[in-house]
């Protein structure tokens, strides 16, 4: 089934560092969503482990940014090779650095709303 982005969700994973390291990935899954925005329970502690879901596989999550470290293990699957979660859709709009990419990035967060988009830095 094709991605609808209208009503879907956007994952920006920003690379400052080298602009052909940005990713974006799209999804329509609302447990995914539900599962990056869920508050976690840290104890005082400064990080937990929390299953990623549909996966045997786990996320490391860290008091300091706890949805940006989601995104970052559902975009990138710990031991699965490069991977991401297969409820993701990868899209590939090149480097971060150009009118191109802004462009369209821009067009793909108007069509799926701001409130449905997490961003961050890898």
């Amino acid at each position: 089934m094709p991605l609808q982005i209208g009503g879907g969700f956007l994952i920006v994973m920003i690379d400052e560092h080298d602009p052909a390291g940005t990713t974006v990935h799209a999804f329509a899954d609302r447990s995914l969503w539900e599962w990056l925005h869920h508050p976690e329970d840290f104890d005082g502690g400064e990080a937990v482990t929390v299953t990623i879901p549909d996966t045997s596989l786990s996320a490391h999550v860290t008091v300091w940014d706890p949805l940006t470290d989601k995104a970052q293990h559902l975009v990138w699957l710990p031991g699965g090779g490069g991977s991401c979660h297969q409820g993701l859709t990868p899209l590939d709009l090149g480097p971060s650095d150009t009118d191109q990419f802004r462009r369209v990035c821009q067009r793909l967060r108007e069509a799926v709303g701001e409130a449905h988009v997490v961003e961050g830095l890898w």
